[in-house]
């Protein structure tokens, strides 16, 4: 409704700019950019200061991105393999990073230190070792008991 009144008040200004205007292309005009980038070792690829990872049977190989607005577009050869949401850097210049877990979640399951709760096992882990030296104990794996 408001949008029809100020459209009427300004009808003779468009009236009058209509027959300047050309008519629309055949075919849309590109809203991207294409880069092609290649899959680090690390499972992912960096554009623009934001690393993006994508699954590691791709590390090695070369991609064509398409960069819109709000997304990426992932290609293998000339087919779309994956869209991925379009990160930005920090205004400061500080890098980002877009991480999809489904990328990553097998080297995760490798590491037992690398979930979450990661630094409070360590943490137990580093009070027993300092309770066993407080005490004389050696744990395994030290190699301070010699053999005759």
């Amino acid at each position: 409704m408001i949008v029809s009144r100020r459209n009427a008040a300004h009808g003779k200004r468009i009236d009058a700019e209509r027959p300047h205007l050309q008519g629309l292309p055949d075919r849309r005009t590109t809203d991207f950019e294409e880069v092609v980038v290649t899959v680090s070792r690390t499972g992912g690829f960096a554009l623009r200061k934001v690393f993006y990872t994508v699954p590691s049977r791709l590390i090695g190989h070369r991609l064509r991105v398409r960069l819109f607005d709000d997304r990426l577009n992932v290609f293998i050869g000339g087919t779309h393999f994956l869209t991925l949401p379009r990160g930005r850097a920090h205004a400061s210049g500080k890098h980002d990073q877009v991480v999809n877990y489904h990328h990553v979640i097998h080297s995760l399951r490798k590491k037992p230190m690398a979930s979450r709760g990661a630094s409070a096992a360590w943490q137990d882990t580093r009070e027993l070792r300092l309770r066993r030296r407080a005490h004389g104990l050696q744990g395994p794996g030290h190699g301070h008991c010699r053999r005759r």
